[in-house]
Order: C-alpha cells, then sequence, then structure tokens
C-alpha cells in the first residue's frame, strides 16, 4: 500500500518521527547525544547568520512535502526568501533550497542513499551530510539536473548563503 501526504498527516501522534519515503512509511530514529550536538551546533550558527543576513528563514524538523508519497523530516531546512512561497502554516511543500541531515549509524544508509536519491529528484539546491560519528561533512550542490559533491576540507560556506561560514570544528565542538 502506497501512503500519501493526507493519510501521513492524519497518523495518531504517539511520539515517533515518521517520513514517507515513494509512499512507504519510515520510522526515523531518535537521535543520539552526539547528534543532538552537532545538530545543534549548526543550527544556531545558520539561524543566526541567516536572521541577521535576511535572506531567508532556518527552520528545526518538520514535514517537508517532496510530493504526495515523499515526506520527509530534514534536522535543518533553509528556504530562502525568493522560495518562500513553498512554506506553509502545517509544512514546506516544495523543495527548499538547503537540507542537511546529520547522520549516525542508525540513519546512515537512508541519508546518504535514499534521500540523496530524492533530493536530487526533487529540486533541491543544495544538501549537506554531516556524519556525527565519523566527524565527516560533504556538500552536494546542484548542476543542471544533478547533484556534484563538492570538497570540504575544514569547513562551509555556500552560494545560498553569502558570507556564512563554519569550520567543521565548529560543527564538532563538545
Amino acid at each position: 500500500m502506497t501512503l500519501t501526504y493526507d493519510e501521513y498527516y492524519v497518523l495518531p501522534d504517539d511520539g515517533k518521527w515518521y517520513e514517507v519515503l515513494d509512499g512507504v512509511l519510515s520510522i526515523r530514529p531518535t537521535p543520539n547525544l552526539k547528534h543532538a550536538l552537532v545538530h545543534q551546533n549548526l543550527l544556531f550558527e545558520m539561524h543566526d547568520f541567516a536572521k541577521k543576513s535576511r535572506l531567508g528563514a532556518v527552520y528545526l524538523p518538520l514535514d517537508v512535502v517532496l510530493s504526495e508519497t515523499n515526506v520527509v523530516q530534514p534536522d535543518i531546512i533553509f528556504v530562502s526568501n525568493e522560495r518562500k512561497h513553498i512554506l506553509t502554516e502545517a509544512c514546506v511543500r516544495g523543495a527548499p533550497d538547503l537540507l542537511v541531515e546529520v547522520v549516525f549509524e542508525a540513519t546512515r544508509e537512508r541519508d546518504e542513499v535514499t534521500k540523496l536519491s530524492l533530493y536530487e529528484r526533487f529540486g533541491v539546491e543544495e544538501y549537506w551530510i554531516i556524519d556525527a560519528e565519523l566527524e565527516t561533512a560533504r556538500i552536494y550542490r546542484r548542476r543542471g539536473a544533478k547533484f556534484e559533491e563538492q570538497t570540504t576540507m575544514t569547513g562551509f560556506a555556500t552560494p545560498l548563503l553569502p558570507g556564512f561560514e563554519i569550520s567543521l570544528a565548529e560543527i564538532f565542538e563538545n
């Protein structure tokens, strides 16, 4: 059975986080402490920068409806002012400019394979995969219809947030 957003939306709240990937309901595992720290470090820096620069807004995990059968809850969501029309009271409807997933062992394959393909397919401009356990990071930036992996050795910068920079050391700092 293929699950749609409308069916997903009315599921009872049992305290678990769910996503719908190509029509299949999937439980999103609860993050560990390292994941939470890495997520917090990056989120605070991105949020402060986006707020001061007024280029758009950064959000915590919330439903991103890429299609009626693809609903994800990325760790960090950036929507530029030019794309704010995709924001609704309940969710983000469409591809945000930038999505970030902080991976750990329980989510590694989903984030590095399934979501990478999904985000590429639905037109996300940039996707960051931050590995909390291995303390590595990868940036995928859209080039035409495909993502192209960008090399990052020491930190992040993105044309979506001109002037924003953060080092890997800051992201993984305890």
